[in-house]
């Protein structure tokens, strides 16, 4: 299954649970693999993929049937978190500048 793919069934989603059930819980969803009859997802937390595949699990393979995705089950797991630079790794040469330029002025 293709992103577009994901992206044309999370709009038919949309329509059918609605725009603040859509937002609330597909919307976090991330598409990850399709492997074997099992759609993987990424989720911000468990709680997120059990209450989706409790509550809108059928209707995600429903949907995914009518694209013509074959699947089996869903499957749900905690996505990592996306690792930022920490800000504070620019903060020492930033406030030794001005302490460098002085000592340059000398």
């Amino acid at each position: 299954m293709t992103d577009d793919t994901w992206g044309r069934i999370r709009d038919d989603l949309e329509k059918s649970i609605g725009k603040n059930n859509f937002v609330t819980w597909i919307a976090p969803l991330e598409f990850r693999a399709l492997e074997d009859g099992v759609a993987r997802f990424g989720v911000p937390t468990s709680f997120v993929g059990d209450w989706v595949n409790r509550n809108f699990g059928d209707k995600i393979i429903e949907h995914l049937a009518r694209s013509g995705v074959e699947v089996d089950r869903l499957e749900f797991a905690v996505a990592a978190p996306k690792r930022v630079a920490p800000a504070t790794a620019a903060a020492p040469d930033a406030a030794a500048a001005p302490a460098r330029r002085a000592a340059a002025e000398r």
